[in-house]
């Protein structure tokens, strides 16, 4: 139900998962084992037929019983071991299985050394052991039955070989050499193994045990979780059951967006500003009532005051955006205020793209570095060649000339 699921779900990313493909391949080749079984059952009842129904012992034919079963035993030897294979990837989660995993990556490359070592012996004492027995025992008549031979010696299967061929004292040298070798190289996988095991479990031993049954409530809580947010979800969405439209924001309209604006000319803007700071000025201390001399500033001051409230409106407008009202209090936003927050926003959607960029940069930069420091390099060791030789020149000068 779970691979149907993510059929429908994901599609063509579900056949981008090597486990997806092997559970499928799982869910087929089980369909075809019952499809096998049930034939192989009508076969044999058909054949049980015919045997019956045969006069005067007419030979029945039977092969195509044979052929049916090797299909099937072989059909479900594959899928025992593709069962197996998932069955791990999906018990990894246990202490045991990953002690397992840890001993055999720690300890596959001293085996595959071993490995490689116990096949130069079989092959050194096969063509050996052609030119002692080749003439006296069938078991040792070429090079592929000699291996064979003699790696059926080294599993202690001797009892399968005509060993009173082994007479001289050359004989029975080759025969012990043969076996010692072969027991120290089985010493060297058990030693390797043991060791790595060690190691695996001193690598896990700091973490906590973890079953099958915390597997199973670790599951339940998080399918609960689960549950709850999809109830939640279909409690917010109040009966709407149109889930895949997606729900998009638009901006509105003008006469909607500036609806509550005011909007006043730049010039009238900055006279009052200017106002406010002849207001100011004429408050500082020594100031007051005519006291003060005016300066050079205030006389700039007063000029640009005048200019912006007495010439024409000018066409640029500054806009104001009127807030929710409380009783006869207005709140007034300027535009700067959210144009700020619009800059604000773009820097902080646009922060890792800049940042790409910077890197990006930085790399263009070293590498520019690299390549001139190269060129410089060059020119040095050409500067230093050009020394050396200017260095050999030896020039004599006449004193009388």
């Amino acid at each position: 139900m779970k691979l149907i699921y993510r059929l429908f779900k994901k599609k063509k990313l579900v056949f981008k998962d090597a486990w997806n493909l092997v559970d499928i391949a799982i869910i087929f080749m089980s369909l075809a084992c019952l499809f096998l079984y049930t034939k192989r059952s009508q076969l044999v009842k058909d054949f049980l037929q015919q045997i019956e129904g045969a006069k005067h012992n007419e030979f029945v034919n039977y092969f195509h019983l044979l052929y049916a079963e090797a299909t099937l035993t072989i059909l479900a030897a594959v899928l025992v071991f593709l069962a197996t294979l998932r069955l791990w990837k999906l018990l990894r989660f246990l202490l045991l299985i990953k002690i397992a995993e840890k001993t055999l990556l720690l300890s596959a490359p001293p085996l595959f050394c071993l490995f490689l070592c116990q096949i130069v012996v079989i092959l050194a004492h096969a063509f050996s052991g052609i030119l002692l027995f080749g003439t006296q025992s069938d078991d040792f008549k070429n090079i592929p039955d000699t291996v064979i031979t003699l790696v059926i010696l080294s599993l202690n299967l001797h009892k399968h070989f005509h060993l009173e061929v082994v007479k001289s004292t050359l004989d029975h040298m080759y025969y012990s050499v043969f076996m010692i070798l072969t027991l120290a190289i089985y010493t060297l996988y058990i030693t390797v193994i043991t060791i790595c095991y060690s190691e695996a479990r001193t690598f896990y031993s700091k973490h906590e045990e973890y079953n099958v049954v915390d597997y199973i409530k670790e599951q339940y809580r998080y399918y609960l979780e689960l549950a709850k947010i999809k109830w939640l979800n279909i409690r917010m969405r109040g009966g709407d059951n149109d889930v895949s439209s997606h729900k998009h924001v638009y901006p509105k309209e003008d006469e909607h967006r500036y609806a509550k604006c005011l909007t006043l000319p730049s010039n009238r803007m900055s006279g009052m500003c200017f106002v406010g700071r002849c207001i100011v000025r004429n408050l500082i201390k020594g100031r007051r009532r005519g006291k003060a001399e005016i300066t050079d500033i205030d006389e700039n001051l007063i000029k640009k005051t005048i200019v912006n409230l007495f010439r024409r409106d000018s066409e640029e407008k500054d806009m104001f955006y009127m807030t929710n009202n409380e009783g006869s209090k207005i709140n007034l936003v300027d535009d700067a205020t959210l144009l700020k927050m619009e800059e604000v926003t773009k820097i902080l959607l646009e922060s890792d793209a800049e940042k790409r960029s910077k890197e990006g940069q930085k790399t263009l930069y070293k590498k520019l570095i690299a390549g001139h420091e190269q060129k410089i390099n060059a020119m040095m060791d050409n500067l230093n060649v050009i020394l050396n030789i200017l260095s050999d020149i030896n020039i004599d000068v006449d004193e009388d000339e």
